[in-house]
């Protein structure tokens, strides 16, 4: 009952900041639902009161990744254009060309007011050129298409669009992947003594949110920038691939001490082993993974390892 009472707590907070619904899913840009599996949403909503204060505590502005369009009605294809023009997390079905859903851009205005401020730093040693945005498509844990973003650095954009093209035509699934900045406005008591950035990070990883690009230093290292801060890291799937010390405890979300046993590790239920689908496609494009350190183990985790 903890993973689901703080899933729907971060999901009472982000529909406080604003409730916009697209017509086929869920949302997933700053101030939308989670649209984490199903009727998300709705149940939000419906437990908002058992949420508590969770409303007044979130002080999100509500922007959205881009205007939506008229959107299409249920059922019926989405093309890739009208599919930019959607929140990410929002469900469709695409068209059988799937190569424009797969993109790799600059990061535009519209893009750059959504992260300034947050994920990104103007003072920091990582520039607007040295970053790009992607948009993507891949398979939710309820098995609809679902619009995925990230941010990575330019000379990673390549591999990383490559390896979720593969998992999403070889169906694996990944619950949610929006833009960790929608989480920068949510504040969880537990994590106040951190910095900013690790904060959101930290909320981000309750909602099993699978994100890269974020200025911050890192979880374990006050003193030394994080690969995510560059753009050459991203989590995937973290709730069920959490960071484990070398001492055998938790250091994750609470709820996430049932996946420790990684013995039990299956792609049905998405904690990542080796040789599995999404091991294997990030090895394949250049990442190392968390799961093969010695001592701790960051099982959600990967390094771009041809950085330049």
């Amino acid at each position: 009952m903890k993973r689901k009472n703080t899933r729907l707590w971060i999901m009472a907070a982000l529909l406080a900041a604003a409730m916009l619904l697209t017509a086929c899913g869920t949302g997933g840009s700053a101030g939308s639902g989670t649209g984490a599996a199903g009727s998300a949403a709705s149940e939000a909503s419906a437990e908002a009161a058992e949420a508590g204060s969770a409303a007044s505590e979130v002080s999100a502005e509500g922007e959205g990744s881009a205007a939506s369009a008229e959107a299409p009605s249920c059922g019926d294809t989405v093309s890739a254009a009208q599919a930019m023009e959607m929140d990410a997390d929002t469900v469709i079905i695409p068209e059988e060309n799937l190569d424009p859903y797969f993109a790799i851009r600059e990061i535009d205005d519209t893009v750059y007011q959504r992260i300034v401020g947050k994920s990104f730093s103007e003072d920091g040693e990582i520039s607007r050129d040295d970053l790009r945005y992607l948009r993507v498509l891949h398979v939710g844990f309820d098995g609809q298409t679902r619009i995925g973003e990230l941010i990575v650095n330019r000379a990673a954009a390549e591999d990383v669009l490559a390896v979720f093209r593969e998992l999403y035509e070889k169906r694996y699934q990944i619950r949610k992947m929006v833009l960790v900045d929608q989480y920068y406005d949510i504040h969880m008591e537990k994590y106040e003594a951190l910095d900013r950035g690790n904060q959101a990070d930290c909320v981000s990883i309750e909602d099993d949110n699978t994100s890269a690009f974020n200025y911050r230093v890192a979880s374990n290292n006050s003193e030394v920038l994080s690969n995510h801060g560059r753009g050459f890291a991203i989590d995937l799937n973290p709730y069920e691939n959490p960071y484990v010390n070398a001492d055998g405890s938790l250091d994750g979300p609470d709820g996430s001490a049932e996946y420790m046993d990684r013995s039990k590790a299956t792609e049905e239920n998405h904690m990542l082993k080796d040789g599995d689908t999404a091991v294997s496609a990030f090895k394949a494009h250049g990442f190392s993974w968390g799961g093969d350190w010695e001592g701790d183990k960051d099982y959600q985790h990967f390094d771009y390892e041809q950085q330049k």
